[in-house]
């Protein structure tokens, strides 16, 4: 899920259990999303491969506990990329 309001990427615990990824640094932290009131519990930053429309991305994202989504890309990833988002 591609979400412009979501500064960093996303993805959840149970969805990165079932892809290769590299940890960068296990953190215990909570992230607050757009609402500004709920939150999160983030346990780890890791790298991944993305792979949309036959192009391989590298990201770095959160790993959250539970999500609303199995996988969210921010603006973290959009801006290194160059995603255009035509509304």
């Amino acid at each position: 899920m591609l979400d412009t309001g979501a500064t960093t990427s996303l993805i959840s615990q149970s969805e990165l259990n079932h892809i290769p990824h590299i940890t960068i640094q296990p953190i215990q932290t909570t992230a607050i999303l757009g609402d500004g009131q709920t939150k999160i519990m983030v346990n780890s930053v890791v790298k991944l491969n993305v792979t949309i429309n036959h192009i391989t991305t590298i990201i770095t994202a959160l790993v959250a506990e539970s999500l609303g989504a199995n996988l969210i890309l921010g603006m973290d990833w959009c801006n290194s990329n160059y995603v255009n988002v035509n509304i």
